[in-house]
């Protein structure tokens, strides 16, 4: 009795082609649905948008106002944003995927 009213109730908002997803895809359409942008993406755009070409650890060094080395969190975090950027369109790798640039449609 419990276990047939514990099942409609999980499965009462998921629509029928969602049920067909495997859980993985699932969480990725989830994803993919959210338009924002988090803060390291938005100050990577703005730092783009007064300089033409910067690599990822220019853009880290101006964020965090020191000198970055490679493989340090702050590079790392960096490097994930522009990454995020370039998959949905905003911006561009330039010159033999070293320096970056902000998208001209974006």
């Amino acid at each position: 009795m419990y276990e047939s009213a514990d099942k409609e109730r999980h499965t009462s908002n998921i629509t029928e082609e969602h049920k067909i997803l495997p859980l993985r895809a699932r969480s990725m359409v989830r994803k993919i649905k959210c338009p924002h942008l988090g803060k390291n993406q938005q100050k990577v755009l703005e730092i783009l948008d007064k300089y033409q070409e910067l690599t990822a650890r220019d853009i880290a060094e101006i964020l965090w106002a020191r000198d970055i080395h490679y493989k340090t969190a702050e590079y790392s975090s960096v490097h994930r944003s522009l990454r995020t950027l370039r998959e949905r369109g905003l911006v561009e790798q330039v010159g033999g995927k070293i320096k970056w640039r902000k998208n001209k449609k974006a």
